[in-house]
């Protein structure tokens, strides 16, 4: 038997190589008939589950109507045991066909349904072996084509694993080998022939089965690829589309933001160059906070810029977190004051966070500007820092602002977005911050949060490890 495997895996493979070439030698079993992959196995399954079965059980209802029919043979046929035959074909196989195959219909039973086929083909060709048994010692051969007739159909049109096929192939091959020579002899002349004829459809049949099995599975996997490929375009160019988005948003920003400033240094200069100026301290500290907000603005899209890149350094110790959020409070109560805005950073916990307290700060400057810009003169914005159960260290942002909805919070976390039109936002900004604060605060460990609704707020949620979770 092991020599028979082993014959059979080097014709396969031989056979197998010389059609079918490329990526296809590593992909198919070709002693089977089917992927190596298991999964992928799996997936070409319910493939056919959801494009053949509604043709493999067309096929079968007209291969037993087919069977039926071929019922006319018995009456010229048989003289003795009509009985028998009738009821075996019309009352016994038929209705049993019938059964299987419709148990197709049934949702459970559709992933089975290769089964049902199979034993719909054995079924046929057992019940015809059968008959040839029954059938007078030269009355044989009329059957015999018979199962041809159910070979060819279940090679030529139907979805039939090929191991399972093979073997109902030489079972039936065998099983009529020993009707005709043993249980029912029949005339050595077909005896002979029909040995002859039923080894080359057997063998016919094999081959169809097992080309077809090979060349069903090359074709669904070339579409799979194809599929594959269409989709990989189809986000390359969503991200295409994104990235010509974000360069527009870029330009148009850039436009905005720093044109303001520019012409604001422009403005004043020129004051102070024709000596129409009775106060030059004054626009003098305009031309300087213009161009500190000029600087401010590049120095965010170069530090975007290092960011993109994964340039930046960092280089994180262990620091009392109060005293972060302390430092980031005092650092924005100048400008929230100029708002009408309260900064109130009184619910600090104390607890130990190993971070990089430069680019920390930085990103939560933005965090809380950003709360500020949101808020109406006269609101709060609330700074809280909690250590939680797991040992990393919360810090919350809360503002009773504009707030965002679920879009615009996706749209603010990408860069050169903002909530607003470019053209009609209140705002300032180059839409950097949240980009900024989100990559700053995931590439040191930890998780940034964003919980808003229009009109009632935002909550800014930032998780830090804390210094003896970060040393391990």
């Amino acid at each position: 038997m092991s020599l028979l495997s082993t014959i059979i895996r080097i014709v396969a493979d031989t056979i197998g190589r010389a059609l079918f070439s490329g990526s296809a030698r590593e992909l198919i079993d070709w002693k089977r008939a089917r992927f190596r992959d298991k999964e992928f196995e799996r997936a070409y399954h319910r493939h056919l589950v959801e494009v053949e079965l509604p043709k493999d059980r067309l096929v079968n209802y007209c291969g037993i109507g087919i069977y039926y029919i071929f019922g006319i043979l018995d009456f010229l046929t048989f003289k003795e045991h009509l009985a028998e035959i009738l009821i075996l074909r019309w009352g016994v196989c038929g209705p049993i066909a019938l059964g299987i195959v419709s148990m197709s219909l049934h949702p459970r039973f559709k992933k089975h349904f290769m089964i049902g086929t199979a034993s719909v083909m054995l079924l046929g060709s057992l019940s015809i072996i059968a008959m040839i048994a029954l059938a007078p010692r030269n009355g044989a051969p009329p059957y015999l084509v018979g199962i041809f007739a159910i070979f060819i159909l279940f090679a030529c049109v139907q979805r039939l694993s090929f191991v399972v096929a093979t073997a109902i192939y030489l079972g039936s091959f065998a099983a009529w080998s020993v009707t005709v020579t043993a249980i029912s002899p029949k005339e050595p002349v077909e005896v002979i022939s029909g040995h002859f004829f039923f080894a080359w459809i057997s063998i016919v049949a094999i081959a169809t089965s097992y080309f077809q099995e090979i060349q069903s599975r090359l074709v669904y996997f070339r579409n799979r690829q194809r599929e594959d490929d269409a989709a990989y375009i189809r986000q390359l160019l969503i991200e295409a589309t994104a990235a010509d988005r974000s360069k527009s948003n870029f330009l148009a920003i850039l436009s905005h933001e720093l044109r303001t400033p520019l012409h604001q240094i422009i403005g004043f200069s020129e004051v102070l160059q024709n000596n129409q100026a009775e106060n030059s301290g004054e626009y003098l500290s305009h031309i300087n906070a213009s161009a500190k907000q000029l600087l401010a603005r590049l120095g965010k899209m170069m530090r975007y810029a290092d960011a993109a890149a994964g340039t930046i350094k960092y280089d994180p110790e262990t620091i009392d977190a109060p005293e972060i959020l302390t430092a980031v409070a005092e650092q924005m109560r100048e400008k929230a004051q100029r708002a009408g805005v309260a900064v109130n950073a009184n619910r600090l916990e104390p607890a130990s966070i190993r971070i990089d307290a430069q680019h920390t700060i930085y990103a939560l400057s933005n965090l809380l500007e950003n709360a500020i810009a949101a808020s109406k003169p006269g609101q709060t914005v609330a700074i809280s820092g909690a250590r939680l159960p797991s040992g990393a260290y919360e810090i919350r942002i809360d503002d009773n602002g504009i707030g965002m909805s679920a879009p615009q919070i996706e749209a603010a976390l990408k860069p050169f977005s903002i909530a607003s039109n470019v053209s009609t936002r209140s705002l300032e900004g180059v839409g950097l911050g949240l980009t900024l604060a989100d990559k700053i605060v995931k590439d040191q460990g930890g998780a940034m949060l964003i919980h808003s609704r229009p009109g009632k707020g935002t909550s800014v949620i930032i998780e830090l490890p804390a210094a003896e979770r970060a040393a391990a």
